[in-house]
């Protein structure tokens, strides 16, 4: 039964992969020819005065940055399959606590630096184990109150969790966040050598070229799908494959509801968003991002580290999956409140097992 019910999800999973590329493919040939032009750049700048524009890739690699939106939508997943709803929790501060301004760098940055770090998913949709796993470190780490500083493996989350979806094809951040309670070892960066599994997949140019851009072209590199291994790649890793397992105790998604997202990153760290991206979000440079266009290219998945308010319009704060070199230094920040392309429609996050328990 339960071999049929992962067949089940990845016949899902593949079928659902296959009309987001279709749709997109039409509609880059039928319907919008000035996706990623200069031309788009001006038009976003002058209908709008919250964010700014400007070029982050060059024309031709529509493919490419499509490649990159591999979060699955979750309507396509069996109600048994979805994470619970959370809408209480005691440890909760009160909605009065909440401040203006948060960002979990400040907060726990000193004993959790990884918190500060920008990921770079390579040239695979893997968007959805990135963020949920660099979400669930940071946690981690804070829960443990700095004793963990390692990072969960995003390289083991995409290639063996077999009902989270297909790896570079796409995969349920939700369905990532509940792998954890079975537990998913260590993993450091691309060649890092850090961690039981690190992350295989290099990281490449997701925009146009710089000078000080040091990523080789993502078009130039293959277009790799890992297999999984149950064992440490890693062989300078001195622990081993089962027990460097980390466990969460909860998994779970928050309603719709601005303050519980808040509360709940105030008291156990960032939590994920999925994110409907539109043609214009490619352009991000800095600001608040509102979307001024109605095309939908995919879902996204990002991770919320803290939010505020700029020039009068409230934010979250969004660590993006794409490096450093995109974006705001590979931020951005997103109209908060307003549910803006989806944004507080799938927030979701855990809590990781007693430190004591994991390290058992």
């Amino acid at each position: 039964m339960k071999r049929d019910k992962k067949m089940t999800i990845k016949t899902r999973v593949a079928i659902f992969s296959f009309y987001n590329l279709l749709i997109a493919a039409l509609a880059f040939a039928e319907k919008d020819t000035s996706f990623l032009s200069d031309e788009s750049i001006d038009r976003i700048n002058s209908v709008q005065n919250s964010w700014k524009a400007g070029r982050n890739y060059d024309r031709g690699s529509e493919d490419r940055v499509i490649r990159l939106l591999g979060e699955l939508d979750s309507k396509n997943l069996d109600e048994a399959d979805k994470l619970p709803l959370k809408t209480e929790d005691p440890a909760w501060p009160l909605d009065k606590d909440i401040p203006e301004t948060f960002d979990a760098r400040k907060k726990w940055g000193k004993i959790c630096p990884q918190i500060s770090e920008i990921y770079d998913q390579g040239y695979c949709g893997s968007c959805w184990a990135v963020s949920s796993m660099s979400a669930a470190s940071d946690r981690l780490c804070i829960s443990s109150k700095g004793k963990f500083q390692r990072l969960l493996s995003a390289q083991y989350t995409a290639f063996c969790c077999e009902d989270c979806g297909l790896g570079c094809h796409g995969g349920f951040t939700t369905m990532a966040w509940d792998f954890l309670k079975k537990g998913v070892v260590t993993g450091g960066h691309f060649n890092s050598s850090q961690g039981c599994q690190p992350y295989s997949i290099q990281p490449c140019m997701h925009h146009s070229e710089e000078e000080s851009n040091p990523y080789p072209r993502c078009e130039t590199l293959p277009e790799e799908q890992p297999t999984c291994q149950k064992k440490c790649s890693n062989h300078q890793y001195g622990k081993s494959f089962r027990k460097d397992k980390h466990r969460f105790k909860s998994a779970y998604e928050l309603s719709m509801d601005v303050k519980r997202i808040q509360k709940d990153i105030m008291t156990y760290g960032p939590v994920t968003f999925r994110l409907q991206v539109f043609d214009d979000f490619f352009h991000y440079k800095s600001g608040v991002y509102e979307r001024t266009t109605t095309y939908c290219r995919g879902l996204h998945a990002v991770r919320a580290i803290g939010w505020g308010t700029e020039n009068g319009k409230p934010y979250w704060l969004i660590a993006n999956s794409w490096n450093s070199y995109w974006g705001d230094k590979g931020l951005f920040k997103i109209l908060r409140g307003e549910n803006n392309c989806g944004i507080e429609e799938e927030a979701a996050g855990g809590v990781p097992r007693k430190w004591k328990q994991i390290e058992d």
